[in-house]
């Protein structure tokens, strides 16, 4: 199946008119040009994010003093933490959170779905499914939650 064909069923699928090609065409030359400025804008905020953690505190914070006694590096990204870590104790359950997470501890969401023919999910080809199998998918996933 070509590019075309499987944008023309889906756009079939959500009822609306293929494109011609050029048309087509410009439009995905558009959308990746604006999705590569958006990765380069939050690239950029995370430079400049981390570069402001890394900062270190000025000689005036008074929060220096209980970093440094704490052999802790004085920098903003500690005293963020370790202002968290004051509120967590207080018993803000967010900053509690925030804490755990952080300090990569974070439980994960467990979601099982049932296997087509147990072949492993890097082999299947869901694409090649009908709606009716994928809402068969997802039921059969919601049951075993229901269950578990």
């Amino acid at each position: 199946m070509t590019i075309e064909e499987r944008n023309a069923m889906l756009c079939a699928r959500l009822g609306q008119n293929s494109l011609p090609r050029e048309e087509y065409i410009e439009n995905c030359k558009r959308g990746a040009q604006k999705s590569i400025e958006v990765r380069r804008k939050k690239k950029a905020m995370r430079e400049i994010a981390r570069a402001i953690l890394d900062m270190p505190l000025k000689d005036t914070d008074e929060i220096r003093e209980e970093l440094k006694s704490r052999g802790i590096d004085q920098t903003e990204a500690a005293a963020v933490l370790l202002a968290q870590l004051n509120r967590a104790r207080a018993g803000d359950t967010e900053a509690a959170r925030f804490i755990r997470d952080t300090s990569g501890q974070k439980p994960v969401d467990n979601v099982a779905i049932g296997n087509l023919d147990d072949k492993p999910f890097s082999t299947l080809d869901l694409s090649a499914l009908s709606d009716d199998q994928l809402r068969e998918l997802v039921a059969g996933s919601q049951e075993e939650d229901d269950k578990g």
